[in-house]
C-alpha cells in the first residue's frame, strides 16, 4: 500500500512533507529531488499526487532518521539547492558536515529544523570552514537549529599580525546579503565566530543562544557596506574577546541580550580582550550604534566604545567585572563622537581597580541619571570631563 503523503503547517513559515507510515532514506530523498524516478534507480518512493507537485519548490522532503544514524547535511542541502529548492527542512537528528555549506546568488531560502535541542548540525573533524555560508543572498530564514562547530577539532593557525585575514571557521557567516533572519538557534563550539555578518543589509539576529565561541559570539562588519542590523534577545554565554561586536558597524541596534562569562583564552587571534559590547573599527568607524537593555556579566570590559559617530547606551545592566586589572565597566574613547550615556546600572565591581570604572576620554557627550556600585574605586574619569553634560548619576 502507498502511504499518503499529508502536508502540515508548523508556522505560517514553514511547510514540510511527512509520510504516514514508511520511512524515508537520505537517498530516496536525493533520488526524488534528482528527478530519478522509481523506475530509473528502484527505489520505492511515495506517490504523490499532483496537486502536491506545485509545492515541491518550497519544501524538501529530508530524511526521517533511525537511531544512531548520521546524514551529511552539507549533502542534502547542497543537491537540494541545485534543484531549486527553497524551503529546507531538516527532521530530528544528528547531521555532520562533511563541507561548509553554501548558500550563494539566491532569493528566498529557508532552512529549518525541530528545534534546537533535536535537530543537529556538528562540523567534521578538521573540515576548518563555517558550517552555514551565505553569499549575496536576499531573504534567508535560519532557525530550530543548532549548529555545533566542533571547535576542539578545527586546528588553525594565526596569521601574523594575528587580527589580520579571514578566518573562515564560524557557525553561520553572511557576506554581500540582505534581509538575513536568524532566530531560535543555538549555535555553539565555533572556532571564530558564532555568527559573523559581513557587508550586509536589514539583518536580525534574534533569540538565539550562541556559547563558547572562540573570538566573538555576534560579529557585525560594514566596512565594505551594509547597515540596519539588530541583534535581540540572544543570550552569548561564552567568548574570549567580545560577546556582541559592531566593527565600522552603520545603523546598529543592539538590545536586551545577555552577554555573559566572556573570559575564555582560546581566541584564534590571540588577544583575549574579554569584553561583553563594543563598537571597534579597522576602517571608517561605527555610525549610530544603538546598545539598550542589555544584561553584561563576567568580563573584564563591560562596554568598549573607539571611531565612533553616535553611540545610545541606555538601560544596560553591566554586573560583574571579573579583573581589576585593566577593566573599565564603561571605557568611551577619544576617537567618540555623539555619545549618549543614560540609565545604566554598573554592580558587582571588585575592589582595588586597577583603573577607573568609567573612563570618558571623547570631548563631548552625555553621562546621565546612571547608577555606580564602586565598591571604593574611583567611578568617572575624569570626574568633571569638559564638554561633557553630567547630571543625575549616582554614586554608591
Amino acid at each position: 500500500m502507498v502511504s499518503d503523503v499529508i502536508m502540515t503547517r508548523k508556522r505560517s513559515t514553514r511547510r514540510e512533507l511527512k509520510r504516514s507510515d514508511s520511512k524515508l532514506t537520505r537517498r530516496d530523498a536525493i533520488s526524488y529531488l534528482l528527478g530519478l524516478g522509481t523506475a530509473a534507480i528502484g527505489l520505492n518512493i511515495p506517490f504523490i499526487q499532483r496537486a502536491w507537485l506545485n509545492q515541491l519548490n518550497t519544501t524538501t522532503l529530508s530524511p526521517e532518521q533511525t537511531a544512531g544514524e548520521i546524514t551529511d547535511a552539507f549533502e542534502l542541502i547542497e543537491q537540494a539547492l541545485d534543484v531549486g529548492q527553497t524551503k529546507i527542512y531538516l527532521p530530528a537528528g544528528n547531521y555532520s558536515v562533511s563541507q561548509r555549506i553554501s548558500i550563494a546568488n539566491r532569493t528566498d531560502v529557508e532552512i529549518y529544523g525541530d528545534g534546537s535541542a533535536s535537530t543537529i548540525l556538528r562540523l567534521g573533524d578538521n573540515v576548518r570552514q563555517t558550517v552555514l555560508s551565505l553569499d549575496t543572498v536576499d531573504g534567508v530564514y535560519i532557525h530550530d537549529l543548532q549548529i555545533d562547530g566542533n571547535r576542539f577539532n578545527q586546528p588553525y593557525s594565526p596569521p601574523t599580525p594575528h587580527y589580520l585575514g579571514a578566518v573562515p571557521i564560524s557557525g553561520i557567516g553572511a557576506w554581500n546579503c540582505s534581509n538575513i533572519l536568524i532566530e531560535d538557534c543555538f549555535i555553539h563550539d565555533c572556532r571564530v565566530f558564532g555568527v559573523t555578518h559581513s557587508k550586509c543589509t536589514d539583518c536580525k539576529v534574534l533569540n538565539n543562544s550562541i556559547q563558547n565561541c572562540d573570538a566573538n559570539g555576534v560579529n557585525i562588519d560594514n566596512a565594505s557596506g551594509g547597515s540596519r542590523t539588530v541583534v535581540r534577545g540572544n543570550t552569548i554565554d561564552g567568548a574570549s574577546d567580545v560577546g556582541i561586536t559592531g566593527s565600522d558597524a552603520v545603523d546598529y541596534t543592539v538590545e536586551n541580550n545577555l552577554i555573559r562569562n566572556i573570559l575564555l583564552d582560546t581566541s584564534p587571534f590571540e588577544q583575549n580582550t574579554h569584553i561583553g559590547l563594543a563598537c571597534e573599527s579597522a576602517a571608517s568607524g561605527c555610525k549610530n550604534c544603538n546598545y539598550s537593555n542589555n544584561t553584561i556579566e563576567n568580563v573584564t570590559g563591560g562596554i568598549w566604545v573607539e571611531n565612533t559617530v553616535g553611540l545610545t547606551a541606555i538601560g544596560n545592566l553591566i554586573c560583574g567585572i571579573a579583573s581589576p586589572i585593566n577593566s573599565h565597566a564603561i571605557n568611551i574613547e577619544a576617537t567618540v563622537s555623539g555619545a549618549d550615556i543614560e540609565n545604566n546600572t554598573i554592580t558587582g565591581i571588585p575592589a582595588h581597580m586597577q583603573w577607573t570604572i568609567v573612563q570618558l576620554s571623547a570631548p563631548s557627550g552625555i553621562f546621565k541619571n546612571n547608577v555606580i556600585y564602586a565598591n571604593g574605586n574611583l567611578a568617572i574619569w575624569p570626574s568633571n570631563p569638559p564638554g561633557w553634560y553630567l547630571s543625575g548619576n549616582q554614586i554608591n
